[in-house]
């Protein structure tokens, strides 16, 4: 039993290089612009990345109907050593995730663990649409279009 978990760890490693990377140009859809924001405020986490000079602010959106609930998480990023007076950073993700109040089978019961709708701003300023994500993917594409701050 061991020898087969193990020959399978190796065919998983061996064969990771050969799956197409999240952001290829299969995975996603241009589209014209972010989706309008709508809902409640709910929260707002911030965090300083030191490396980049980022700071990146994490805005929660409910929006609330009769049998699901809508999240919309927008994050943006703003270069901690910018200018003085300077426009606030629009988003360059806005997710969202909808969760079923009363599930009544599987396959809307694991609704809540996948972002349905992910747009993101690449470094060229289009409009990426990704459908279907789950956490990790969200943070790989957090990490790849993450703007640039000059002077850092």
């Amino acid at each position: 039993m061991r020898a087969l978990k193990s020959s399978a760890a190796g065919l998983v490693l061996a064969l990771a290089p050969l799956w197409p990377a999240l952001g290829s140009e299969e995975d996603f859809i241009l589209v014209d612009r972010m989706p309008a924001v709508e809902g409640e405020l709910q929260r707002t986490i911030s965090q300083r990345e030191e490396e980049s000079g980022l700071t990146f602010t994490q805005k929660v959106y409910l929006r609330d109907f009769e049998k699901a609930a809508l999240f919309t998480y927008v994050t943006r990023a703003d270069c901690a050593a910018g200018p003085a007076g300077a426009e606030a950073p629009k988003p360059f993700i806005v997710a969202l995730r909808y969760i079923i109040k009363r599930p009544q089978d599987f396959s809307t019961a694991v609704l809540h663990d996948i972002y349905k709708e992910v747009y993101v701003e690449d470094l060229d300023g289009r409009i990426r649409l990704y459908e279907n994500l789950r956490g990790p993917e969200m943070a790989e594409l957090t990490e790849s279009f993450k703007p640039a701050c000059s002077g850092i």
